[in-house]
């Protein structure tokens, strides 16, 4: 076996622990590095702040940022860079562990960086950065601020590492304002027109520098501008007489106001069929998201129209009948006379009949139902100048009292005469009631037996009548009985004694039109002479006029037979001697004959 010198041994010996000392210092820091990959910590951080802050104001962000562990994390820092047009005022650390934190000066723009050399899993601190909006930061501007953290070890979670809040000074003003104009569809010329404007803000914002302008149509002088109602504006007209624009302004209209005007102007003579167009327009130096409300227009046609109506009828009329009224609706011009309308509101007492138009253009007409109270309407889209168009209106009178009955006409168009606008007719009712009575009887009364009259009173009206009373007088040779109603309005009766003669008196407070009430009349006859006549009359009477008392008394006659001779029953024995006797008086007047 070959020796080594032993000088060569030795450098072998040093070389090898050599080696063995830097194998050494690889596991060393392989287990080292191995140890630090093996720590994670999940590192996160929340924001929040106000949406919405004024300008020349402060703003409180709240900042947390936690450890969700599993380990502790090393080296955390929390960044936090102010917005562009946002200043520092101050940070301050509420809970957790202790940061040691960095911040611009105040009133500066900058970052914001707090640090931590470890923070335990499960451990959270709280902060609040303030910062500041500056005067004259325009409405509607938006801030983001972004809170960042960072740390050395290991996260297996990133999407949490920075947060951020939003907030924006209030948005501009709103305001929504509007202005509404109306006036009459039609004006005659060299007359006065007035105008209604009404100017609204609806919000939700006051309106700044608010301008009301209205500009008169050519050739149409200014007369007056009033303020009715709403915040005093302050306001410029054209001198009286000339034409021009009225403007009226206020600095600040406080959202929900509203204000209204009377303005006038004057329609020049000599415009007849002239159209004026009057435009109303308001204005803010707010923001108005809404244009389409912001003017308002009114059209006035010049015309001279002499729109009239007339009515006439009977002087009188009958209670429960019907009375016609004959109605003229006329233009007399010189114009057409736009949107006429004709009424005519039933007299209280009266019903609804019929409506005829018997000429002139024809008009759309609404009437009450048949036996119906209400109003008669009928209109003309237009009546031409010189038209007429003729009515009869028929009504009912239901009492007897005065009725009068009034038309009016009217129209859209400037009417020059309005005296003529309404016509009455006045019409004295009365009652009239053909109150009538009829009879009936047997042809033949025989002697000592009861005999039945049927008594029928009508009134086929037209009136209800009143008071009335049914006579009947119990003839010669008889005697009451008794008497029955039978159907109708109620009749009172009196009566002779049954048995005795007298009058038969029955009577009703009302008899209704078209009513009618019948009763049985009994008399028992006496003895009488056989073929003798025997009159039986019935008479009616009404307080209520009656034209025509012919059928107020009726008349049954009969004629009188006695009554039979009894003659007495024989019985057999005596009959047969009767028959015997009778027998030998024959054989006798035989035997004679014979001798």
């Amino acid at each position: 076996m070959r020796q080594w010198p032993s000088a060569i041994r030795a450098v072998n010996v040093a070389k090898f622990g050599v080696v063995l000392v830097l194998l050494s210092t690889v596991i060393v820091l392989v287990a080292a590095v191995s140890s630090v990959m093996a720590q994670e910590a999940d590192v996160g951080v929340a924001k929040s702040g106000p949406s919405t802050v004024a300008a020349n104001s402060n703003v409180a962000y709240s900042v947390t940022v936690f450890n969700l562990g599993p380990d502790a994390a090393a080296d955390v820092t929390i960044t936090d860079a102010i917005p562009a047009g946002m200043t520092f005022v101050s940070a301050s650390q509420i809970s957790g562990p202790a940061f040691s934190c960095s911040t611009p000066s105040v009133d500066s723009g900058g970052t914001i960086t707090c640090t931590l050399s470890m923070m335990p899993a499960g451990s959270s601190a709280d902060f609040t950065f303030t910062l500041r909006i500056p005067s004259g930061t325009p409405n509607g501007t938006f801030f983001t601020n972004i809170a960042s953290v960072s740390r050395s070890t290991f996260d297996p979670n990133d999407e949490n590492d920075s947060s951020a809040a939003g907030t924006s000074t209030p948005p501009p003003p709103t305001a929504d304002l509007s202005v509404t104009k109306s006036g009459p569809a039609s004006a005659g010329p060299d007359t006065d027109v007035v105008f209604t404007l009404t100017v609204l803000n609806g919000g939700p914002d006051a309106a700044a520098n608010v301008t009301l302008t209205d500009t008169l149509p050519a050739t149409m002088p200014f007369v007056s501008l009033s303020q009715g109602s709403g915040p005093a504006m302050s306001c410029v007209t054209p001198a009286g007489g000339s034409g021009g624009t009225i403007t009226c302004s206020i600095a600040t209209f406080s959202s929900g106001a509203s204000a209204s005007f009377t303005l006038t102007g004057h329609v020049p003579p000599g415009t007849s069929g002239t159209s004026f167009t009057n435009l109303a327009s308001v204005s803010t130096s707010t923001f108005d998201p809404s244009s389409e409300n912001d003017s308002g227009v009114s059209t006035v046609l010049v015309t001279a129209v002499d729109v009239a109506v007339t009515k006439s009828g009977p002087g009188t009329g009958v209670a429960g009948a019907g009375v016609a009224y004959t109605i003229t609706v006329s233009n007399a011009g010189p114009d057409i006379a736009q949107d006429v309308v004709l009424t005519d509101a039933l007299p209280a007492g009266t019903t609804f009949v019929s409506l005829t138009q018997e000429s002139g253009p024809t008009a759309s007409c609404v009437t009450p139902s048949a036996g119906a109270g209400g109003t008669v309407t009928c209109s003309f889209n237009t009546l031409a100048s010189g038209a007429t168009a003729q009515f009869t209106l028929t009504l009912n009178i239901g009492s007897a009292v005065t009725i009068v009955n009034t038309a009016v006409v009217a129209t859209s168009s400037f009417d020059v005469n309005a005296s003529n606008n309404n016509s009455s007719a006045t019409t004295g009712v009365t009652q009239s009631a053909d109150v009538g009575v009829a009879k009936s009887g047997p042809a033949v009364v025989t002697e000592g037996q009861p005999v039945t009259y049927v008594l029928t009173v009508t009134n086929p009206g037209p009136s209800g009548a009143t008071s009335v009373t049914l006579t009947d007088t119990v003839p010669a040779g008889m005697t009451f009985v008794s008497v029955q109603q039978t159907s109708g309005p109620t009749f009172a009766c009196s009566t002779p004694a049954v048995g005795g003669g007298g009058t038969i008196s029955c009577s009703a407070v009302l008899l209704p039109a078209g009513s009618t009430a019948t009763l049985s009349v009994v008399f028992r006859s006496g003895p009488v002479e056989a073929g003798a006549t025997v009159s039986n009359t019935a008479s009616v009477t009404t307080a209520t006029s009656d034209p025509n008392t012919a059928n107020n008394v009726s008349t049954v006659m009969s004629t009188t037979a006695q009554a039979p001779v009894a003659i007495p029953l024989l019985s057999p024995p005596v009959l047969t001697l009767l028959a015997l006797t009778l027998a030998a008086v024959g054989l006798r007047v035989r035997a004679r004959r014979t001798a």
